[in-house]
């Protein structure tokens, strides 16, 4: 017998990330690494499950639509303030 769960997933992904490190590698690659650990520690404190990483992209699964709306609402928010860090440099 098939076993069925309903799952929400999330895509993340930097937009322009390939040009913004050709211009500034080293202020993109400080960039990545914060990405990186804010996409990791929201999705393990919303009960998601990182699938898969490749490069400045994340796949996340979901037990719960609702975890992983709140999940993208809190990385959108996290990532408003850190923008808002880089761009006044």
């Amino acid at each position: 017998m098939d076993k069925r769960r309903l799952s929400a997933i999330m895509f993340t992904d930097i937009v322009g990330y390939t040009r913004k490190m050709g211009e500034d590698e080293v202020r993109m690659l400080r960039l990545l690494r914060n990405h990186n650990d804010i996409i990791k520690s929201l999705a393990e404190k919303h009960e998601g499950e990182v699938i898969e990483r490749i490069g400045d992209a994340f796949l996340v699964l979901f037990d719960s639509a609702l975890n992983a709306v709140i999940c993208a609402i809190e990385i959108q928010q996290a990532f408003s303030c850190i923008n808002s860090v880089y761009n006044s440099d």
